[in-house]
């Protein structure tokens, strides 16, 4: 029995990863991604790590760690940039914010054509 035990355990350690002190942000993420199982959060951060699929993380006020930036914010600055495009053939670059400040990011090209966005609830 004890020989069973120690051949269950060897076979259940080459499965197993060490993360550390980051425990506590990998359960973090998870929750926050809606994964029921750890295995889905790895086979997710693989898949988006070797495709196309970029994450953005941005730091909420107040807060050391980041966390995901909703899809519904950057469709928003995706319907602005395109506006913008529309009516200008300059690429808009982003200002960057006052130190210290959480208002909402400006986005200006060479033409003087403005616009601001920010992350909702920031």
């Amino acid at each position: 029995r004890r020989q069973k035990r120690r051949e269950l355990d060897a076979r259940r350690s080459k499965c197993r990863i060490r993360i550390g002190g980051h425990l506590e942000r990998w359960c973090r993420l998870k929750e926050q991604l809606g994964f029921a199982l750890h295995s889905q959060l790895a086979q997710f951060l693989l898949d988006s790590r070797f495709s196309s699929i970029c994450l953005i993380f941005v730091p909420s006020p107040g807060e050391s760690e980041p966390n995901l930036l909703h899809t519904d914010a950057l469709q928003r600055l995706v319907v602005l940039s395109h506006g913008h495009g529309q009516e200008c053939g300059f690429v808009p670059d982003v200002k960057p914010p006052a130190p210290g400040s959480t208002s909402q990011l400006v986005w200006e090209c060479v033409a003087g054509h403005s616009f601001s966005w920010g992350v909702p609830g920031a």
